[in-house]
């Protein structure tokens, strides 16, 4: 599903830095695209290259919050000189819904962020 060869994975405050020794940007993000997909997300702001991803009803995280199975990734895909950097950040930080909610996100977060190094790396 995710083609190219994993050359480092890091961890920020923010999200993930994932790097990839080759590859052509646009048709990852196709790829990824096609990932997020699988996982319950569309694309629900921007591109594939540099865009939001979402799952859940907003209109259902105002009124329940945590209760919600809301979430936002923010995913960019950058081409530098014959690698193609992914970063992958939070896009929404769970507060609304107490230690409930900011679990979740960290959870949720965590899970997506280890399965596309794990495709990565295989």
């Amino acid at each position: 599903m995710l083609e190219g060869k994993l050359e480092r994975y890091e961890e920020t405050k923010r999200g993930v830095t994932i790097i990839l020794e080759n590859g052509n940007a646009a048709k990852f993000a196709a790829d990824l695209e096609r990932f997020f997909a699988a996982e319950g997300y569309r694309l629900e702001d921007g591109t594939p290259q540099n865009g939001t991803y979402a799952r859940g009803s907003g209109g259902a995280f105002a009124i329940t919050g945590a209760f919600s199975s809301r979430m936002k990734l923010k995913v960019q895909v950058i081409d530098e000189s014959g690698k193609t950097r992914l970063l992958v950040n939070k896009g929404m930080s769970g507060l609304w819904g107490g230690l409930i909610g900011k679990s979740k996100v960290t959870n949720e977060f965590s899970r997506v962020a280890l399965k596309i190094k794990s495709l990565l790396a295989s």
